[in-house]
């Protein structure tokens, strides 16, 4: 089995070791610090020699690596970790060990799985009586929690018990025999194969960015050190030009855009009814062809499917078929009463939809349906009176 250097020091960024086999673009060594993806932590990557390492992989207690160059078996190499891709994950893995173990005990939440993004860390949380949500207040119990231990700088320790059921696990892991404990501050143990800093300190900082349900769970997504720092100055520059380009300040900001929305929201309303004004205003210019003694109106128009319906009403106290269209692929279709034929299966024929025979609403598959749905609308009155 490959010897895992990782697991005496995760520090560890440069070694020697000799090529035992190679299977293609793949390399088995006699010891290694490349840690390989498992645990919901990614792989490593680095350099073997001048051969790139893409991607790693344990399979059957051997660390494989894939590589881009020629490796031979027998050949020693020299190995170079990406020490700040190692470092990152190094950080988020003992931070998320953190977040579950306050999870646990302010929550009794028990954490099922850890995944590493490239980008955000997430972890599914099963808590009692199957809620999926923490209060806003909650989420900060949790961060103040694990920042203050951060500060701390409590010491991590992994290592193999001995008796690994005689310790106080905050749960059990499937691995029965040759457990790997981390130990962070004599207050979270946890069976656990991944690499972690030495000290609590050398996380950084911990932000929970995000709380929401998931597949019946609750999923929080976090950040931890670098990734916390780089967030909090892109959210600053953010808030900040924000802020100078509304002439207010940081603090305002959420009341200000609070009562920008509502003028909105309030312009938008009025626009709305000023639009659908003017198409009734105008109701009683659009033309309207005759076909067999029944009068048609076809017509497109600027208006959401309320406006829609408003003309058509207005339109139908003078013609027999109101065939409206809006700019946006709204369809409109309507009869009176006297009028044969059947609106919904009309509107089907030219786009998507449905309803009743005197009415039906639906989307245009393309621009000018209601002009189309007027000539078929014609050949129909035609037919039926031949």
């Amino acid at each position: 089995m490959t010897d895992r250097l990782y697991y005496e020091d995760s520090y560890l960024t440069e070694f020697d070791a000799q090529v035992l086999e190679v299977q293609g673009n793949r390399v088995r060594l006699d010891r290694s610090a490349f840690y390989p993806t498992s645990g919901g932590q990614p792989f490593d990557t680095g350099y073997l020699g001048g051969a790139r390492v893409t991607d790693v992989e344990s399979v059957a207690g051997e660390v494989w690596h894939t590589v881009e160059g020629t490796l031979r078996e027998g050949e020693h190499v020299h190995g170079r970790i990406d020490w700040p891709r190692r470092f990152d994950h190094m950080q988020q893995h003992a931070g998320e060990h953190m977040i579950a173990n306050a999870v646990y005990r302010f929550f009794d939440g028990f954490t099922i799985g850890l995944h590493i993004g490239a980008e955000v860390s997430t972890i599914d949380v099963e808590l009692p009586d199957g809620r999926m949500r923490l209060s806003p207040e909650d989420i900060a119990r949790v961060e103040d929690d694990v920042n203050a231990h951060i500060q701390q700088n409590l010491p991590i320790r992994c290592y193999f018990p001995q008796d690994v059921d005689a310790l106080p696990l905050r749960k059990r892991g499937n691995v029965k025999e040759h457990v790997r404990v981390v130990d962070i501050g004599g207050y979270e143990l946890v069976p656990c194969g991944g690499t972690h800093p030495a000290r609590t300190g050398d996380i950084g900082l911990v932000k929970i960015v995000d709380a929401r349900p998931s597949r019946g769970k609750m999923r929080l997504a976090f950040l931890c050190g670098s990734r916390a720092v780089r967030d909090y100055r892109r959210r600053y520059a953010i808030t900040e030009e924000l802020a100078l380009g509304l002439s207010t300040s940081v603090d305002r900001l959420p009341e200000l855009v609070r009562q920008m929305g509502e003028h909105l929201k309030e312009a938008e309303y009025a626009l709305k009814q000023a639009n659908a004004q003017r198409l009734l205003a105008a109701a009683d210019a659009f033309p309207a062809e005759e076909a067999k003694g029944y009068r048609i109106v076809a017509a497109s128009v600027d208006g959401d499917m309320e406006a829609l319906r408003s003309l058509a009403a207005r339109l139908l106290e003078r013609t027999d078929y109101a065939l409206l269209e809006s700019s946006s692929g709204n369809l409109l279709f309507a009869r009176a009463q006297r009028a044969p034929g059947r609106m919904d299966q009309l509107l089907r024929q030219v786009g998507k939809g449905g309803g009743k025979p005197d009415f039906a609403q639906g989307a245009a598959g393309e621009s000018g349906a209601a002009q189309r749905a007027a000539q078929v609308l014609k050949e129909e009155l035609a037919a039926s009176a031949s």
